[in-house]
C-alpha cells in the first residue's frame, strides 16, 4: 500500500525448496520503504498463502529532457539518461532510478517543491505494478520456505503477471455490535467462506461462524460453547475480546475481510478502541497494525490489514448492477435473498431494542450479532457480487479492493497501453478545472397512446463514438495538424498513424471482442464486466480524479452522441415512421403497424429501419470525418401498445405536494409503459412493461404501484371502460373501509442524516426524526391527519390501539388520482367518475 511501512514477513531459519512459475493471485502488493522492498502478498493455486519478497526492482523517475537537463536539477546531483519514453504531447523523456524507496520519495518531493511532476507516477505499489505489469493473477519463483503468519515465503523472489486468477480465496466476514454511550464494543462476529474459482462460487465454511461478547454486568448468558449456527466465545473485557478477535483473525489466515460498512464503522471502530486501550489491532500477516486512513478530497475511507484486501460489501453492492432503495443490509438481504437479520426497526428504536437484548436476552443478542456476519456472505454469493467483483479485477488487472473504482481501472488499463507504445502515463495535476461529463442527448417526448411501437438502440454508443471518431487522450494531445477529427464540440483529435489505432479505441476493440466471445461462451459474468468497463470510460474522462480527463473529451463523446441520434431519428422520420422519443442511445418509433400485428412483423420493420440507419451514419462517417463507422443501430424491442403520460400530471403528482405546472402536450422523459410483444414461442406471451413511472418507483406507496399496473393491464387487454371504472371503484371503497391500510406505506430514502436538512422538511425527514434516526438510510411511515407517522411496514396494516390512521383523503388525492388522470389525459380507456371528476379532453392531447 503506497507509504505504507511494515515490518518485513519474517520465516523460520530452516532451509527451503526452490519453485519456478508458481500460478497465484496477488491479494496484497505493497512497499516497504524502511527495507527497500516490495511484498506480494497472497494465495497460491495450491491453496497455501503466500509471501514473495522483491528486493531487486527499484522505482524510475521520468521528467521532460528539457527539465532533466536544467540547472536546478543539476544541482540536486541528479544524473537522468535518455529512455525510450516519451511524454502524452510527444516530448522526449528523461530517466532516473532511485537506488533506494527513501531516496524515491525525497526527490519526487524536491522535484514538486520546483514545480517538476514525475511522468508514469503514482505510489511506489502501482508503479510496482505498471512496471511488472501485475494484474490480479502471478507467476511466482525462487526459494521457498515457511513462514509464521503465511505457509510459504519467498525470499528474492521473482514476480511475473500469468493471466489467470485460478487461486482459491477465504473470505472472512466481520461485524461488531457497540455501546455508543461510551463507543465500547461489545461483540464481534466472524463467518467464512471459500471461494471456488472453478465453480465461480462463494461457499460458506461449515461451523465458521462465531460470536466473542463481552456480557453485560449482571447478565445471565451467554455460555461459551457452541450453538445452532455458531459458537459463543465469552471475553472477560472490551480489551481481551480486541486480543481475541485479531488472534482468530490470524488464525483463520483469511485473503479477504469483507462485512457491511466494513471500513467506515467496523474497522475503524475496533482501531479506535484498541489504540484507546493502549493496543494495536494486529489482524494480517505481519505484526504491523491494521489501520484506517480517513475519507479524504476525491477519495473513500481506506482500511489497510497488511497482506489481506479489505472488501466492503455496502461499496461493492452500490457500485453492482442492482438498485435499492437505500443500501442497508437489511435492505439489501430482504430484495436479494427473500430474507434480513430479523428486526426491521431503524434509528433509535433499533438501538434501543439491541441495547435491551444485550442485557436482558443475551443469547438473541448473540444470535443477532452471529446472523450479520454471516448473512453478508449470503448477499455475496445471493447477488453474485463476489464474482463480478474477482472477474473485474482479473480481467482489468487492478486489486480487489479497487475492482470497483473506474478511474482505477481505467488508469491501469489504458496506462498499460500508452506504456506499450512508448508513452509515460502523465502527472496528475491538482486543482485542474474539470467539469464533468454531461448527461445524455433527450429528444422530447410525445404524450399520449400509440400501438406498434418499437424500440431501437445503439450498440454500446459511447463506446462505438470512441471507437469511430478516435476519442482518445493521446490523440487529443497529439493534435493540431489541418486534417485533424474535430467533434462537433470543438475538442481535437489527431488521426491515427499508419496501421495502428490509438490506445483508447484499441482498448475498447479488444473489449468489445472480448465481450462477444463470452457472450458466445454463454459467460454472463465476463459479458456484464467488460460492458460496464467500456461504458464507464466516458464519465471518467470528465472526472477531475482521473489524471487524463478534460471537459473537452467527455464533451467529444457526448457531442458525437447527439450528432448520430439526431442523425438516426432524422433517417426513420424521412421513411414514414415518426419518432416519439429518444434518450442518450435509443429510439421509440411508431411503425404504423397495428397491435394486433406478430413480433416477426415488428422486428422486420426494425430491423429494416436499423439497416437504412447503419448505412447512412457509415456515409456521413467516412465523408464527413474520413473514419470508418462502428456504429450499429439493432432491433431492441416491440410493443403492441404503448402510452408516454403527458408532463403535466408527473409534476402534479409530486408525493411531496409541488405544485403543477402549465399543460403542455410533450411527453413525460424517461417514463412509459407498454404491453411487449414477444415471439410465438415465448412462453411468457404479451406483459406490461413500465419504465419510469409510479408502478417503479420506489417512493409510491404499494397502492399506488399496483394500481397503476392493474389499469395498464386492464387498458392495454381490451377491457371496456365501465369495467375499469368499476375496478377503480372497488379500490376506493377498500380504502375507505381500511382494508389496503398495509399497502399505504411510503418507504423513502434519506441521501444524508435527518438533523441536516434544513430549508425545508418534507414528510419523510420527519418522519424519520419521529423515528429517532440520526443517519443515512430509509424511513416507513404514512400519512396520518396529523402528518407522517413512523411505521413498521412489516407490522402495519391491522388499525388498533396505537396504530397511526392513515388519511385517505390524503392517499386518493395523491397516490390514486393522479394515476388514472394521467393515463385518461393519455387518450387510455381510464374514467375519472369513481373519482367524481369528468375525463379531461382529448383536444389537449
Amino acid at each position: 500500500m503506497v507509504g505504507y511501512r511494515s515490518s518485513m514477513i519474517p520465516y523460520s531459519p530452516n532451509g527451503g525448496k526452490m519453485i519456478a512459475g508458481r500460478r497465484g493471485v496477488a491479494v496484497h502488493v505493497y512497499a516497504d520503504y524502511r527495507r527497500g522492498r516490495v511484498f506480494v502478498v497472497g494465495r497460491l493455486d495450491d491453496g497455501r498463502s503466500f509471501a514473495a519478497e522483491d528486493a531487486a526492482w527499484r522505482p524510475t523517475v521520468y521528467l521532460r529532457s528539457g527539465d532533466a537537463e536544467s540547472e536546478r536539477v543539476r544541482a540536486l546531483g541528479l544524473r537522468f539518461m535518455p529512455c525510450a519514453l516519451a511524454a502524452l504531447d510527444g516530448t522526449a523523456l528523461a530517466s532516473w532510478t532511485a537506488p533506494g524507496f527513501g531516496a524515491y520519495r525525497d526527490v519526487t518531493e524536491r522535484l514538486g517543491a520546483l514545480g517538476m511532476a514525475a511522468h508514469g507516477g503514482g505510489g511506489l505499489a502501482d508503479l510496482y505494478r505498471a512496471d511488472r505489469r501485475l494484474g490480479l493473477g502471478v507467476r511466482v519463483s525462487g526459494e521457498e520456505r515457511p513462514g509464521r503468519r503465511v505457509d510459504a515465503v519467498i525470499a528474492d523472489a521473482a514476480v511475473e503477471a500469468d493471466d489467470g486468477a485460478d487461486a482459491p480465496l477465504s473470505v472472512l466476514s466481520l461485524d461488531i455490535e457497540t455501546d455508543e454511550s461510551d463507543r465500547s464494543v461489545r461483540a464481534a462476529s466472524l463467518s467464512m467462506a471459500d471461494w471456488s474459482p472453478a465453480e465461480s462460487r462463494l461457499m460458506k465454511r461449515d461451523g465458521s461462524t462465531m460470536v466473542l461478547m463481552v456480557p453485560a454486568p449482571g447478565a445471565v448468558g451467554p455460555g461459551a460453547g457452541h450453538r445452532e449456527g455458531f459458537d459463543a466465545i465469552v471475553c472477560r473485557d472490551e480489551r481481551d475480546l480486541l486480543a481475541s478477535l485479531g488472534e482468530r483473525i490470524v488464525a483463520l489466515d483469511p485473503d479477504i475481510l469483507t462485512g457491511w460498512n466494513v471500513v467506515d464503522f467496523d474497522l475503524a471502530r475496533l482501531v479506535e478502541r484498541a489504540e484507546a486501550r493502549g493496543m494495536v489491532f494486529d489482524a494480517g500477516r505481519s505484526s504491523d497494525a491494521a489501520k484506517v486512513l480517513p475519507k479524504g478530497r476525491g477519495r473513500t475511507a481506506t482500511a489497510i490489514v497488511p497482506g489481506r484486501q479489505v472488501l466492503d460489501a455496502m461499496r461493492v453492492a452500490r457500485s453492482g448492477p442492482e438498485r435499492y432503495d437505500d443500501y442497508t443490509l437489511e435492505t439489501v438481504a430482504r430484495r436479494a435473498l427473500g430474507r434480513g437479520k430479523g428486526t426491521s426497526l431503524r434509528g433509535a428504536a433499533k438501538l434501543a431494542e439491541l441495547d435491551r437484548m444485550y442485557h436482558d436476552d443475551p443469547e438473541a443478542f448473540a444470535a443477532y450479532s452471529a446472523e450479520d456476519a454471516a448473512l453478508v456472505l449470503d448477499v455475496l454469493e445471493g447477488t453474485g457480487l463476489f464474482a463480478l467483483t474477482v472477474a473485474r479485477a482479473a480481467l482489468v488487472g487492478i486489486g480487489l479492493d479497487r475492482a470497483w473504482t473506474s478511474v482505477a481501472a481505467f488508469e491501469r488499463a489504458y496506462g498499460e497501453a500508452l506504456r506499450s507504445r512508448g508513452v509515460a502515463a502523465p502527472p496528475f495535476t491538482q486543482g485542474r478545472d474539470v467539469s464533468g461529463a454531461a448527461g445524455g442527448t433527450v429528444l422530447p417526448a410525445a404524450a399520449g397512446y400509440r400501438e406498434g411501437v418499437v424500440v431501437l438502440d445503439f450498440k454500446s454508443l459511447y463506446p462505438s463514438v470512441m471507437r469511430t471518431f478516435c476519442i482518445d487522450p493521446l490523440a487529443n494531445a497529439r493534435a493540431g495538424a489541418a486534417d485533424d477529427i474535430v467533434a462537433p464540440n470543438g475538442a481535437r483529435f489527431a488521426r491515427e498513424p499508419d496501421g495502428a489505432r490509438w490506445p483508447l479505441p484499441d482498448l475498447v476493440d479488444s473489449y468489445f471482442a472480448r465481450r462477444e466471445e463470452a457472450m458466445a461462451r454463454k459467460d454472463a459474468t465476463g459479458s456484464y464486466v467488460y460492458k460496464i468497463l467500456m461504458n464507464s470510460f466516458y464519465g471518467v474522462l470528465g472526472t477531475s480524479s482521473c489524471r487524463y480527463a478534460r471537459t473537452e473529451l467527455a464533451g467529444a463523446i457526448t457531442s458525437f452522441g447527439r450528432l448520430v441520434l439526431l442523425r438516426a431519428k432524422a433517417c426513420i422520420e424521412r421513411e414514414g415512421p415518426s419518432v416519439l422519443y429518444g434518450d442518450t442511445d435509443s429510439l421509440f418509433v411508431a411503425t404504423g403497424l397495428g397491435p394486433d400485428a406478430e413480433y416477426r412483423a415488428y422486428r422486420e420493420r426494425g430491423d429494416a429501419l436499423c439497416r437504412l440507419v447503419n448505412e447512412e451514419l457509415a456515409e456521413m462517417a467516412e465523408r464527413e470525418y474520413g473514419v470508418r463507422s462502428r456504429l450499429e443501430l439493432r432491433f431492441d424491442k416491440a410493443y403492441a401498445r404503448f402510452v408516454i403520460p403527458p408532463l403535466r400530471f408527473a409534476e402534479e403528482a409530486d408525493v411531496d405536494g409541488a405544485d403543477g405546472e402549465p399543460a403542455i402536450a410533450r411527453g413525460r422523459s424517461k417514463g412509459y409503459a407498454g404491453l411487449l410483444r414477444g415471439p410465438k414461442e415465448d412462453p411468457g406471451g404479451d406483459r406490461v412493461d413500465v419504465k419510469g413511472m409510479e408502478a417503479v418507483r420506489s417512493d409510491w406507496t404499494p397502492l399506488a404501484r399496483e394500481f397503476q399496473l392493474r389499469l395498464l393491464d386492464m387498458v392495454f387487454s381490451g377491457a371496456a371502460e365501465p369495467d375499469v371504472g368499476a375496478y377503480i371503484a372497488s379500490i376506493l371503497n377498500a380504502l375507505e373501509r381500511g382494508e389496503l391500510d398495509a399497502r399505504l406505506v411510503y418507504t423513502r430514502a434519506l441521501r444524508r442524516s435527518a438533523s441536516a436538512y434544513l430549508k425545508s422538511t418534507p414528510p419523510h425527514v420527519k418522519a424519520a426524526r419521529l423515528a429517532g434516526m440520526t443517519g443515512r438510510g430509509s424511513v416507513s411511515y404514512v400519512l396520518a391527519a396529523d402528518g407522517p407517522a413512523p411505521v413498521d411496514p412489516d407490522g402495519y396494516g391491522a388499525s388498533g390501539p396505537g396504530s397511526p390512521r392513515p388519511d385517505y383523503r390524503h392517499y386518493v388525492a395523491k397516490q390514486l388520482l393522479p394515476i388514472a388522470r394521467s393515463l385518461a389525459a393519455s387518450g387510455l380507456a381510464v374514467p375519472l367518475s369513481p373519482f367524481g371528476l369528468e375525463s379531461p379532453q382529448p383536444e389537449l392531447f
